[in-house]
């Protein structure tokens, strides 16, 4: 009987083991079905996200003036798919049976891959109010350095999400990130340095930008030794093409802090002043009269009749020692006649005064000498 009752308790241990590894099974099995059952769910919960991005969203952004929410639905929705997909996959491995390195494992890549899409969205959705509204502002200006302004800002921006989704991807698989912030702080500062005129000559551009201090195709005079058209408004430096026709690179950082003299702005017309003189006893008069006359025949001079703010007059400024001094003072439309109607009213002035028979001066002295007894 002991024998009998020896190998019943062994055969009921052997089954209650069995038993165990069956319900293990059946278990194992259950999540297995589980999870493939999630992960076939998330894909049809994917496919309806990306059907009403495709269709409702993009159907109601239509009406919308703007296209700033047109580009979001049609450049995220492939992301949101993913997004759906990566979600799912992370839910499917809860119901899993795995040994915790592994579930560790696959836990870190199903939070870096739905980081990384989060991110890589938000970075979509910034950049493509960035470029629109950038656009916007530089249809705006007519200088060239707002579009490579923009064109740079997108980069950093690009640059700060990259920098984000490795901080927290880092973290996620146990990478301690705060030595890595602090040497981006330290090259930071040494990368400052480095381009520390560099980044005074940018914002310099963006100083010039704002300001509108002058754009291409103005003609400027900037400091005592700087005169010339514009020809190009760089992210560093500005060119500009002298009368001599040399090109002069400045820097924007210098140009910035400089006084600026803009004979485009605000608007192209100018005024040209032509001195001359007549010997005394000449009538004033009829001085100004003449002349007056004489330069409104000139093609190129705005008569204030026609352009009510610019005015043509001659003035009696000085009785100097030797003659009676005058200014001719006029407008013509457009700074690069100024030369050329100068040198044409010089010229009229000194044939109308020779015609009148009115006498040009010059520096005379008279000289009394004594004799001494």
């Amino acid at each position: 009987m002991g024998i009998y009752a020896g190998n019943y308790t062994e055969m009921s241990q052997i089954f209650d083991e069995l038993s165990k590894v069956h319900i293990m099974d059946n278990v194992m099995l259950n999540s297995v079905i589980v999870f493939f059952l999630v992960i076939a769910s998330s894909f049809i919960v994917a496919k309806i996200v990306y059907f009403i991005f495709e269709k409702v969203m993009a159907h109601f952004a239509k009406k919308t003036k703007t296209k700033v929410d047109d580009l979001i639905v049609e450049r995220t929705k492939k992301p949101f798919y993913l997004l759906v997909i990566f979600f799912g996959l992370r839910v499917a491995l809860f119901p899993l049976i795995l040994p915790l390195a592994i579930e560790k494992f696959f836990i870190s890549i199903t939070y870096s891959l739905i980081v990384v899409t989060i991110i890589f969205i938000a970075a979509k959705i910034v950049n493509i109010i960035i470029e629109e509204w950038g656009h916007e502002f530089a249809k705006k200006t007519k200088s060239d350095i707002d579009d490579t302004l923009l064109s740079l800002f997108h980069r950093f921006t690009n640059i700060f999400f990259i920098i984000l989704a490795l901080i927290f991807v880092l973290s996620q698989w146990g990478i301690s990130v705060g030595p890595f912030i602090a040497s981006l702080g330290v090259a930071g500062i040494v990368l400052g340095f480095a381009l520390q005129s560099t980044i005074a000559n940018i914002f310099g551009g963006i100083q010039l930008i704002i300001d509108q201090s002058f754009r291409k195709g103005d003609m400027i005079k900037a400091g005592t030794d700087i005169l010339g058209v514009v020809q190009d408004i760089g992210i560093r430096s500005t060119r500009v093409l002298t009368p001599d026709n040399e090109l002069l690179i400045i820097p924007n950082g210098q140009l910035s802090n400089m006084v600026v003299q803009n004979f485009a702005q605000p608007g192209p017309k100018a005024r040209v002043v032509v001195d001359f003189s007549v010997e005394y006893g000449s009538d004033p008069k009829k001085v100004k009269e003449i002349i007056e006359k004489e330069l409104s025949k000139l093609k190129d001079i705005l008569i204030p009749s026609k352009n009510p703010d610019t005015y043509l007059d001659v003035v009696f400024v000085q009785m100097a020692e030797s003659s009676l001094n005058f200014q001719a003072r006029f407008f013509v439309d457009h700074y690069n006649k100024r030369l050329t109607a100068k040198d044409e009213a010089t010229n009229l002035i000194y044939e109308t005064l020779r015609k009148n028979k009115i006498g040009i001066p010059f520096p005379t002295r008279i000289i009394y000498m004594k004799k001494d007894e």
